[in-house]
């Protein structure tokens, strides 16, 4: 007999949400439990300047459920022509409705204990995805644990059983730079659902984005550079046996032989990023970090991650939502 249930989850971080995603369901999986995550939605009268999100749905047991201190979220405005339209919103909670094959008398706890770990690691997963996607920064701050946390209860009881999971320190961190959108939200919950992670380079990159110790994150930088290189050169002689390829990116021996090798591979009269700038503003920098121990500046972090993006996004793209 499946166990059906509904909950509320509350993200590690605030999540810039874009309005085609609001009071929108999607689906997901996390061990053995489908579930949909529903977003909040903007008030009726969205128009006017309300500040707080609604609950997706108008039931009382939502309604009273729940009196978060930051509430479901708040809003965005912009002002036309004397009248303020919606705008991104950021989330800070979300429902949740799970159908799962968990037998009915293994104690509600142990349920959403288990759920939990699988739900967080699902979450992990998409914001892998929704982070490189969006660049917003959905991970809390110095911190590697990036816990969800939830309460639960039985949609069949007469009487409201609850439990949850995890309680994890909450910072609060956000990046305005680009909403995550309906499209991409789907597409990342997907990708988590079947256990899909960025490709390996965009991992690296990922890990260079999050790092806060500079030496690491212009090491990462660099590192994921030559690992997407190195997947353009295999994509372009794919008839090469594996050890001729690992041959060949040998000898080229590093980021700027990488990509001077792939701009005499393509023909390409003006190479994606300068020699120049690999070398200066990437390469340079992380042997120093590697040889000397030399702590980078946050200057110089950003340009290697600028080149290093640049140099993926010309090589090695990252599939979109």
């Amino acid at each position: 007999m499946k166990r059906v249930l509904e909950g509320v989850a509350y993200l590690p971080t605030e999540m810039l949400v874009a309005p085609d995603a609001l009071g929108k369901a999607f689906a997901g999986l996390a061990g053995p439990a489908n579930f949909s995550i529903t977003f909040p939605a903007l008030p009726e009268d969205a128009e006017t300047e309300g500040f707080f999100l609604e609950p997706p749905y108008a039931t009382p047991r939502w309604a009273e459920m729940e009196s978060l201190e930051q509430g479901w979220g708040y809003m965005g405005f912009e002002k036309t022509q004397d009248l303020p339209r919606p705008l991104e919103s950021v989330v800070v909670a979300v429902t949740l409705c799970i159908d799962s094959e968990a037998p009915t008398d293994v104690p509600l706890a142990s349920f959403a204990a288990s759920f939990g770990r699988s739900f967080d690691a699902w979450y992990a997963t998409t914001v892998e995805w929704l982070e490189l996607w969006s660049g917003q920064i959905l991970t809390k701050r110095f911190s590697t644990a990036d816990r969800t946390t939830g309460k639960l209860w039985p949609v069949d009881s007469a009487e409201i059983e609850k439990s949850g999971w995890g309680l994890p320190l909450h910072v609060s961190f956000s990046s305005r730079k680009c909403a995550v959108n309906a499209k991409a939200m789907h597409s990342a919950f997907e990708h988590a659902s079947n256990m899909e992670h960025p490709p390996a380079e965009w991992l690296l990159y990922l890990s260079a984005i999050r790092s806060h110790d500079p030496r690491q994150a212009i090491i990462e930088a660099e590192t994921a550079a030559e690992v997407g290189m190195a997947h353009a050169i295999d994509d372009r002689f794919p008839a090469l046996s594996e050890d001729a390829r690992e041959k060949i990116i040998m000898k080229a021996n590093g980021a700027v032989g990488l990509a001077e090798l792939l701009g005499a591979i393509d023909g390409s009269a003006v190479p994606a990023v300068s020699l120049g700038r690999v070398k200066g503003q990437l390469a340079g920098p992380r042997n120093l970090a590697v040889h000397s121990g030399a702590a980078p500046s946050q200057a110089e972090v950003s340009q290697a991650r600028e080149v290093a993006k640049s140099l993926l996004d010309a090589y090695s793209p990252l599939p979109g939502p």
